[in-house]
């Protein structure tokens, strides 16, 4: 089973309708295939599944000001 068949079966599977918001940093590859892109998925959900991350409800940004981008697009 290839990397993306095993996250399209993670993502889809009827088990949990729990929302996870996953981040990914592009690192220094100036290509990332879809294979990597994969396996750095399906290794965060296994972290999660398994519970070596503690889920957060927020991402430490709740004390910065709110931003508004159309304000800041009307600047320029």
């Amino acid at each position: 089973m290839t990397a993306k068949e095993r996250l399209i079966g993670t993502l889809f599977r009827k088990s949990s309708d729990r929302l996870l918001n996953i981040k990914f940093f592009r690192g220094n590859a100036s290509d990332i295939s879809p294979e990597d892109l994969c396996r750095e998925a399906n290794t965060a959900l296994l972290h999660s599944e398994i519970g070596l991350i503690k889920p957060q409800a927020d991402f430490g940004d709740r004390d910065r000001p709110v931003f508004d981008v159309k304000l800041f697009s009307s600047r320029t």
